[in-house]
């Protein structure tokens, strides 16, 4: 992990998008553009999860929701480092 996850955090899986433009990468999506991320929840598994974002060195939360298929999705503006935690 690049920083701490929060008290009572535990990681669950991650991942890192990076964005490219001629070859340059690109932190801000284009007005109106986004991403949609989806993690797949551990079989069995309930309680509470969510993605978290690093925002400048500090884990920031992302609303999202489960869906019936077994996933939990956000969707994202920006380029970065996501990682789906069980709180």
């Amino acid at each position: 992990m690049p920083v701490p996850l929060p008290s009572g955090a535990s990681f669950v899986n991650g991942l890192t998008v990076n964005v490219l433009k001629n070859g340059s990468e690109v932190k801000s999506l284009p007005s109106g553009s986004s991403l949609q991320i989806e993690f797949p929840l551990p079989a069995g598994s309930d309680g509470n999860f969510v993605i978290l974002f690093l925002n400048n060195g500090n884990w920031t939360e992302l609303p999202g929701e489960k869906t019936a298929d077994g996933y939990y999705k956000i969707t994202a503006t920006q380029a970065g480092a996501f990682i789906l935690v069980k709180k």
